[in-house]
Order: C-alpha cells, then sequence, then structure tokens
C-alpha cells in the first residue's frame, strides 16, 4: 500500500540500499543518509523509519546505543491455507462467520492466535532460553513450536491443530530486544527525525507499537504542512514535544500488560479480577486518539512552548497522569518479584467508556 501510494505520488523508491550513517548540515539546511556503498540521500528532512538496529542514534542521541535482551523471546508465523493440503482445518475455518482471536496465558507465557477463513497468525512469547537471537533468520520446526508450549494438554485443539499444519521452516523465533525510552528523537538541528521502532522500542504486549508508529507518521506529517519548508527543522522538534510523553507511557504498558498476562492463572484470573481501566484495559485516552488533529490543534502553542523555554501541557496522556521517568530495569526487576498490581493504570484516568 505504501509502495503504490508512492508510485502514484512520483516518489521515487530505492531498494537494496543499507543505511550506515546520517549526518546534517546547518550552512545548507540539510539532512543526509549515507549508505554502506557510499551513496547520499540528501533533503530537507531525513525521516530514519529503519527500525530497531537504526544507526541514526550517533547524531541524534551522540552515542551508539544498542538494543538489550529483555529476558523473553518471541516466535511467530502466518500462513495461508491450502484447500487440498489443509481441507480438515479448512472446513474448520469455513464456519467462522467472522475474525477469530484466541488468547492463551499462564505463567511465564501468552500465546495469541488470530483466525480467517483462509490464514491464521500465530505468536507465543516465552522466557529466552539463551537460543533465541535478535535476528529474523531463525526459524523452528512445528514440533519445536509444540515444545515450546507450557500446558499443552489444556491447550485448545483447534489451536494445536493450527501448529501442527504450519508450512515449514515458516515459523520465526527471535530475542525481544528494547531500548529505554529515549529522551530525544531528532538530531541537533532537527534534520534528522526518528520515527517507529528506531525512535520508541515497544514489546508486543503493548498492543499498541505499531498503531504508534502510524500515529508518529500523521503528527510528523501535519508538523510539517504548518511550519512550511523554511520552518521544517522546527516542525520536527515540535513533533518530538507533543508526542514524547505519551510514546513512553504507551512503551510502558507493555510491560504492566506482561505482568498480568503472565502471572499464575493466566488470563483466566485476569477476567475474574476485570474492572474499567485495570487490568489490560487500553484506555480511552489510547484508542480516542487523532494524532493528526492533535498536531493540527496544538502545534502553535507547542511551538511557542518550546522556543520560549515554558511547559507544555500533554493532553493526548491519561487525564490527572502524574510524570514519571521509568526504565526497563525497573520493570523487569517488579517482574521478578512478582509484582502483578497493574500500578501504571491507576495513575490518572485510564476508563475505556
Amino acid at each position: 500500500m505504501f509502495y503504490q501510494q508512492c508510485r502514484r505520488l512520483n516518489i521515487p523508491v530505492t531498494f537494496g540500499v543499507t543505511i550506515v550513517d546520517f549526518e546534517e548540515s546547518a550552512s545548507q539546511r540539510t539532512g543526509t543518509a549515507i549508505a554502506a556503498d557510499g551513496l547520499r540521500f540528501t533533503a530537507d528532512i531525513i525521516i530514519a523509519a529503519d527500525g530497531l538496529g537504526t544507526k541514526s542514534h550517533k547524531l541524534v542521541a551522540g552515542e551508539v546505543i544498542r538494543a538489550i535482551p529483555t529476558g523473553f523471546a518471541i516466535c511467530r508465523t502466518f500462513y495461508r491455507l491450502d484447500p487440498e493440503k489443509h481441507a480438515a482445518l479448512c472446513k474448520k475455518l469455513t464456519e467462522l462467520t467472522r475474525p477469530d482471536c484466541r488468547c492463551f496465558s499462564g505463567e511465564g507465557f501468552h500465546c495469541i492466535s488470530v483466525l480467517g477463513n483462509d490464514s491464521v497468525f500465530v505468536g507465543i512469547t516465552i522466557p529466552d532460553d539463551g537460543t533465541a537471537q535478535e535476528s529474523w533468520a531463525e526459524s523452528i520446526t512445528n514440533e519445536e513450536f509444540i515444545r515450546l508450549l507450557p500446558m499443552t494438554d489444556s491447550f485448545d485443539p483447534l489451536a494445536l491443530e493450527i501448529i501442527r499444519n504450519i508450512p515449514e521452516n515458516s515459523t520465526t523465533k527471535w530475542q525481544l530486544c528494547w531500548r529505554d525510552p529515549q529522551p530525544k528523537w531528532t538530531s541537533p538541528e532537527g534534520r534528522i527525525i526518528q520515527l517507529g521502532d528506531s525512535a520508541h522500542a515497544f514489546i508486543p504486549s503493548s498492543m499498541s507499537g505499531a498503531t504508534t508508529a502510524l500515529e508518529d507518521g500523521l503528527s510528523l506529517a501535519e508538523c510539517l504542512r504548518l511550519a512550511g519548508k523554511e520552518h521544517a527543522h522546527l516542525a520536527t522538534k515540535v513533533h518530538e514535544l507533543m508526542r514524547l510523553r505519551r510514546v513512553s507511557i504507551l512503551q510502558r504498558v507493555g510491560f504492566s500488560n506482561r505482568r498480568e498476562m503472565h502471572q499464575k492463572g493466566g488470563f483466566e484470573e485476569i477476567v475474574k479480577n476485570e474492572t474499567d481501566g485495570g487490568s489490560m484495559a487500553l484506555g480511552k485516552w489510547v484508542w480516542t486518539h487523532n494524532a493528526e488533529k492533535y498536531a493540527t490543534e496544538n502545534f502553535a502553542k507547542a511551538r511557542q512552548c518550546m522556543e520560549t523555554s515554558t511547559e507544555f501541557q500533554h493532553t493526548n496522556i491519561p487525564k490527572g497522569f502524574k510524570w514519571e521517568d521509568w526504565s526497563m530495569k525497573q520493570e523487569l526487576e517488579k517482574e521478578q518479584r512478582g509484582i502483578s498490581t497493574p500500578d501504571l493504570k491507576l495513575n490518572g484516568d485510564w476508563s475505556i467508556y
């Protein structure tokens, strides 16, 4: 979809290029992405949306910031059903009246499957046994996948059947890595800006990593439109100011959710103790947010606060939220101590209505 839109707008797309460095020029008012073969891409603004392994930290943060393991690994697969090879499974799934999401969890793990009439997705998060790599190149067999599932005897038979029918070598296993919330996403001159995972690493249990990256795109585009070419470098800074705190809270949600899912009793325990705005709830402040509209309505105010060094009042976070810095180390210590109370979601208004 993204590629087709670029083609429609006559935006050239170059494939097979590895970006290894970034630089900017205050005098030329440009940013540059430098490829491994020496090719240089120069523009008013360079958006480093190149994921967890981005090389933009050296310029943005002043140092190389390596991702660190979270202590967990994840296995994921998606495949389309073959009516001949998967006849029995196809028959069961064609009976679904709508897509079906099934969640299983217990002490130290959670598994999610999404079923359609002709396709399935399965993912499991488990403690890393030391064999997972920070790479999407490692695959596992269906038998290995089954062995990773705790409490197999009590699993949904359909979920097990789905796993047994996965095409060979199509399940990817990788090490979940993370960077602590960053204090900035932009280079000193504002000509390079990080977006998505390069700016803010999410663990899957946040349930909003991809959505947050899309919000980034909407917000940044609107800020650039409002600032214009002459002040494009200010647009990146204003975008950063408006979104840093919202994104940091959403990152932390991943750890809060994982503690809830991985408690003894799993989802059954969550449902039993469920309250509005409590365990696993994504408050309305998350899913009712319109990032483009927020940028439109708050750009001038945020820019003024930035230029006058006054505090910007964030309204894209839970109402009444009291800001506090945090780190992955602190969150992992809570997990190790067995703290399952959703303390984050008691800070401000997390109601869903």
